[in-house]
């Protein structure tokens, strides 16, 4: 059971960190189109 837990933890904490990269790259798009 906690070992369920703690893989489920794992991959929440990788797509959170996936859509952080996600985001970074989508600004970074905007400001180099920004001109």
């Amino acid at each position: 059971m906690l070992e369920a837990l703690e893989a489920d933890e794992k991959k929440t904490q990788e797509k959170v960190q996936k859509d952080k990269v996600q985001a970074q790259k989508t600004k970074k798009m905007k400001i180099e189109k920004n001109w």
